[in-house]
């Protein structure tokens, strides 16, 4: 009887002991910037220019799959390595929905150049969406498919920016593939380079508002409408 209390009592110790104990979650990315590397578990954490510093320097690494109902939004340029990883927006329903990553508008226009790449981004709307002064886009090795918008949205498009899509896959249902432009709706003056890369949206041109700086080779672009 003795030696069955004790059990007991040593049964509760332990239940109470664990239920002090937190389990942190695994890590779904980490950011370097400089020497320092952080850790996150929740992709919403990015939305930080703490972490994500106006200069550029950071660099996002994913370490697993990603799958959300909100937009990944980043305050500031810098690098995003999907690691080979797949990041879904959808809704509770598992429908496709919103933009992927975005990059948010800045009250000041920047040259510096943001990269996404080696990885798969699944939306709604928009896959990458380049907001008003948030710079260039370099986008590689990506596969993105959109179901009601376009792989790639600059918006207020600037000719002092650098744009360059290659070796990349784009699927957009209803948009048109990659979209540049500014208040008017036409990229005035905008460089884009795009190569080794497919586009397919049969429902309107696969590059919409390009102007003539644009440099497109090696490519399969297709659309209604052309290019």
């Amino acid at each position: 009887m003795k030696k069955l209390l004790s059990l007991s009592l040593a049964l509760v110790m332990i239940v109470t002991c664990l239920a002090g104990i937190s389990f942190a979650a695994d890590p779904v990315a980490e950011v370097t910037n400089g020497s320092k590397v952080t850790q996150i578990t929740d992709v919403k954490e990015l939305n930080s220019a703490d972490l994500i510093t106006p200069d550029g320097k950071a660099v996002i690494k994913f370490l697993q799959d990603v799958t959300t109902t909100g937009r990944i939004t980043l305050p500031n340029p810098c690098t995003v390595d999907l690691n080979g990883k797949t990041i879904t927006i959808q809704k509770d329903d598992g429908t496709l929905a919103g933009n992927g990553i975005q990059f948010s508008e800045r009250t000041e226009p920047t040259n510096l150049t943001s990269t996404v790449k080696n990885g798969t981004i699944n939306c709604g709307v928009v896959g990458v969406r380049v907001s008003k002064n948030a710079g260039g886009i370099i986008m590689e090795d990506l596969v993105i498919r959109t179901n009601g918008g376009t792989g790639l949205g600059v918006y207020h498009a600037d000719k002092n920016n650098t744009n360059i899509i290659r070796n990349t896959t784009i699927f957009s249902d209803i948009w048109a593939g990659v979209v540049f432009y500014n208040e008017d709706h036409q990229a005035a003056g905008t460089k884009v380079v795009i190569e080794n890369t497919t586009i397919v949206c049969p429902k309107e041109a696969g590059a919409n508002a390009f102007d003539r700086n644009d440099l497109i080779k090696d490519d399969n672009i297709t659309g209604n409408g052309g290019v």
